[in-house]
């Protein structure tokens, strides 16, 4: 212990070792836990904890993402399992995902242990419908990729609209209604902080409500979904409420026209590999070459 100035210092006498985990050089800062390009882009130590699962949302769009059925044995040899949900809403998916989860892990426990399987009524739940379809294309192979070298899980589904996503409209009876309610909420809070004398200072800035979005965007803004995987193109108004990666494909209009043929072969197509000014020549030459060859004669 010493005297500094702030203060007196404490030293912890005992034996500690420091491990360097990155290095900061003016305004950049490196770390040794990631390797970049080409090495493992999992941090240290993440792979052995529990592995994270995520939401996946996408919509059929060739040959990016389509959709086939499943085996006979009912499983998905040429893509990955997607869900088709009959109605939508976070609860919804939520329910669906616990009540599949919930079955394979009835099943691996029934493999395992050499039991029967589930009967059909327990493998399903009976409060949301869905449907298990096989999803495969360009897409997919790189969410497949991107999970494997990543180390998380995911369960993907299928849009229930088959929207990418767009502004709803909004009726002009929603509209009063919501206006209305809004009106009411903010004489009820003014009133409730004039009777608790709350304060400006310490009220936290309320979120905006803004319009209403459907398809992919809408179960993005929602937290339906954590994120999307399709052939979603980026927009300004998209990109102001919903975060986008680098593009990985780059596509262009391109025209081609094929050249001007004439179908039609005109009678005087044997005179088109001389100009005209040369066969009057040849002409000429001929007829004086034969009055002279006449008179010589």
């Amino acid at each position: 212990q010493f005297d500094g100035l702030p203060g007196p210092i404490l030293l912890n006498e005992a034996p500690t070792k420091w491990r360097r985990v990155g290095t900061v050089s003016g305004h950049h800062v490196h770390l040794d836990t990631i390797v970049w390009p080409g090495g493992d882009i999992v941090v240290s130590g993440l792979s052995a904890r529990a592995r994270s699962v995520f939401r996946v949302v996408t919509a059929l769009s060739p040959p990016f993402v389509m959709e086939s059925e499943l085996d006979e044995d009912g499983l998905c040899l040429r893509g990955l399992p997607c869900h088709r949900l009959s109605s939508k809403g976070r609860q919804n998916l939520t329910l669906m995902f616990n009540a599949i989860e919930t079955r394979d892990r009835l099943e691996e426990d029934a493999v395992e242990h050499g039991k029967e399987l589930p009967a059909e009524e327990h493998r399903t739940n009976d409060k949301v419908d869905h449907l298990t379809k096989c999803c495969y294309g360009l897409t997919m192979d790189i969410l497949d990729n991107i999970a494997t070298e990543l180390g998380f899980e995911f369960h993907l589904y299928i849009v229930q609209d088959e929207m990418f996503g767009g502004k709803q409209k909004m009726s002009k009876s929603v509209y009063s209604r919501s206006r209305v309610a809004d009106e009411f909420s903010s004489k009820n809070q003014r009133t409730t902080d004039f009777k608790t004398g709350a304060n400006d200072r310490n009220k936290k800035p309320g979120r905006k409500k803004g319009p209403k979005w459907n398809g992919i965007v809408g179960d993005l803004i929602s937290g339906s979904a954590d994120m999307a995987f399709a052939s979603l193109s980026v927009s300004k108004a998209r990109a102001e409420v919903i975060d986008f990666s680098a593009p990985y494909f780059h596509s262009g209009v391109s025209l081609l026209a094929a050249p001007k043929t004439k179908s039609e072969i005109p009678l005087l197509a044997f005179l088109l590999p001389f100009s005209p000014e040369l066969w009057i020549a040849i002409f000429t030459s001929l007829n004086i070459t034969a009055i002279a060859v006449a008179v010589y004669e």
